[in-house]
């Protein structure tokens, strides 16, 4: 009776230590998402930027002679332009780590509000948003990187939607200046966002993958106790190992006498580097590998689905649109409600991403938004006046995309790539986004003189239903899943479609 006792304390107390460890774990993930979260705060800010300053100098007698041409152009050229920040960060990236090219773009950030600021040219606002554009650029691939390395796979989903959901807090925070404030002083308080990021950064950890492919193996295991509850050691040494046998695999090193206290390694020197790429063609020969260009097609055409279903190209205008369907309110406050649903759709997803899975939110996300977008291009042919109606619309949309396709595919970048191409495909795949963004931004207005803004809305359907069919043959369920399962879902030429959740266990 004595002894079951005793096994029964000893039992409820290792239950115990483990809560507690998961606790202090998820407090420490946490606390380093919300380091980089103002930085996506601050990236929020800047994608709301056009829709502010056209809002502000669109068809008004100004200083600044803005007609729709060049309204589009401007409103497009953080699309164009972020290209050549991702590229670039995807080698930086592996070169000087995710925390310092995380740092590093808050710079071009704060001259880009600056130089608005003080803007009294077209040329002017272009040379702002070139480079906000690039600053954006050079973040989502240490971003992306940094999510998917130093978080567990169970606070994966949601600590990479957390991040989106600052950058729609972000989005609402500057349509709240635009509604509170004219465009030039909206433009003067964004300033203050990359500093505040800049200083959040500097509190966070290196992520311990980059520090061990950089051979810096004591800083990687430091790096990865702070990230689990600013543990002893011993408490992630099974974890640490894990990782290191992970690294090891595309790499020539062979892990010995990994046994004692220490983690003594024969074959991961001091100063010895794992090569993430050995030159310009084999970066470009990675992508013949099916680990990346598989993922790489389906983020491509995920990101696609997205621009169109979320109304991406109408944003820039989305002021003059809601003046011209009568909406029951300011046109300002009717994009701060709609950016605020974003955001709550985006904190749906989060916590709802562990229990549903990232299809099954895919799919209700893209049903809701293909059909709001058919009823709102059958209102706008109609021609008929029901400003509710059109509000509600706008808002579900808003709300839908907020909660699905727009976050999960950004998910998907932090961990569909294997480790020795993340930086390079998760720069390329975030310059897709990018150019795709310009396409869709800077064809509305032709959509719209060619078929008015209905027929415009009526194409984008036409796109999310493509797409519907499209992720439900190709995507796979990442959920739960860690990076060696995911990686070999993409390596198999003829993988078993794994796609449903368990919900029995998500409960």
């Amino acid at each position: 009776m004595a002894t079951s006792l005793n096994i029964d304390q000893e039992t409820s107390t290792n239950k115990a230590n483990v809560e507690a460890y998961r606790l202090r774990s998820n407090i420490a993930q946490i606390v380093a998402t919300l380091g980089f979260c103002i930085l996506l705060a601050a990236v929020g800010l800047i994608f709301c930027m056009p829709t502010i300053v056209i809002g502000g100098l669109l068809g008004v007698d100004n200083e600044i002679s803005l007609n729709e041409n060049y309204a589009s152009w401007f409103g497009s050229m953080v699309f164009m332009t972020q290209p050549i920040g991702s590229c670039v960060s995807g080698f930086l990236q592996d070169r000087f780590g995710r925390k310092k090219c995380m740092m590093a773009s808050t710079i071009p950030q704060m001259i880009g509000w600056i130089v608005l600021y003080y803007s009294t040219s077209v040329a002017q606002l272009y040379a702002a948003s070139t480079l906000m554009g690039m600053s954006i650029g050079f973040i989502e691939a240490p971003v992306l990187s940094y999510i998917g390395e130093v978080t567990e796979p169970r606070m994966r989903g949601p600590m990479s939607v957390l991040g989106g959901s600052f950058a729609g807090i972000g989005i609402l925070i500057e349509c709240f200046f635009g509604a509170m404030t004219d465009w030039r002083s909206a433009c003067a308080i964004s300033a203050t966002f990359p500093v505040m990021a800049f200083i959040a950064l500097s509190f966070i950890p290196e992520s311990p993958v980059w520090l061990i492919c950089v051979g810096r193996i004591a800083e990687a295991e430091q790096a990865l106790c702070w990230l689990r509850g600013w543990v002893h050691p011993a408490c992630v040494r099974q974890e640490f190992l894990s990782t290191l046998t992970y690294l090891n695999s595309p790499c020539a090193h062979e892990l010995t006498d990994i046994s004692n206290d220490n983690m003594a390694m024969k074959d991961f020197k001091k100063k010895e580097k794992i090569k993430l790429s050995n030159g310009v063609m084999d970066n470009l020969l990675m992508f013949t590998r099916p680990t990346i260009y598989r993922p790489f097609t389906l983020v491509f055409i995920y990101f696609f689905v997205s621009h169109a279903v979320s109304l991406l190209g109408m944003r820039p205008f989305l002021v003059k649109i809601f003046e011209d369907m009568g909406m029951p309110m300011s046109s300002h406050w009717v994009l701060v409600i709609s950016s605020g649903l974003q955001v709550v759709g985006s904190v749906t997803c989060m916590l709802t991403m562990h229990l549903f899975g990232k299809r099954h939110i895919t799919f209700l996300s893209l049903s809701v938004s293909v059909v709001s977008c058919i009823l709102l291009g059958i209102l706008l042919m109609m021609q008929a006046e029901h400003p509710w109606i059109a509000f509600f619309l706008f808002t579900l949309i808003f709300f839908a995309t907020g909660f699905g396709v727009c976050p999960v595919p950004w998910v998907l970048l932090s961990e569909i790539y294997p480790v020795e191409g993340r930086g390079l495909a998760g720069g390329a795949s975030a310059a897709c986004y990018y150019f795709l963004g310009f396409i869709v931004t800077k064809s509305y207005i032709n959509l719209v003189h060619l078929f008015d803004v209905y027929g415009t809305c009526f194409i984008y359907s036409a796109f999310g239903l493509i797409g519907f069919v499209y992720l439900y043959m190709k995507l796979p369920e990442t959920e739960g899943k860690t990076l060696q399962e995911i990686e070999d879902f993409f390596k198999d030429k003829s993988p078993k479609k794994k796609h449903q959740v368990n919900f029995a266990d998500k409960l």
